[in-house]
């Protein structure tokens, strides 16, 4: 996918809505090793990379983490997905990671549900991919 400044715009849409939900000392990793949770505290949010999310985007909101976390995470782990060739993609498969966005469980709603100004970054960060060549 080629970068487009509505796209640049969008994700930084996505980092300004989802700021309010911060990076959780204990995210509940479940069965994941506590090495997999202390990867993510290493680095700030815009620092991580595919491999340091690749176990935490397979399993949120499933076995890892509530929507409160998952929401922390999504402006990263969705401008990877943007950014990644397939090549060198680490994180799960993309549309696992979209099927999360209609997703509903005890922490978590589908994202038809959210505020609406999450819903709003969401749907320009959906269209500015869609339009990018």
């Amino acid at each position: 996918m080629i970068p487009t400044p509505e796209l640049a715009e969008a994700i930084t849409g996505l980092y300004r809505t989802f700021e309010k939900y911060p990076l959780r000392t204990n995210t509940d990793a479940g069965d994941c090793s506590k090495e997999e949770e202390e990867r993510l505290h290493r680095k700030s949010l815009k620092e991580l990379t595919g491999e340091d999310l690749e176990i935490y985007s397979m399993d949120a909101l499933y076995t890892w983490g509530t929507g409160g976390d998952f929401k922390h995470f999504l402006p990263r782990i969705l401008e990877l997905l943007v950014g990644a060739s397939r090549r060198s993609f680490k994180l799960a498969d993309p549309a696992l990671i979209i099927a999360k966005l209609t997703y509903s469980s005890w922490c978590s709603t589908q994202w038809r549900y959210w505020p609406k100004d999450e819903q709003q970054a969401i749907e320009t960060f959906l269209e500015a991919v869609w339009d990018a060549p």
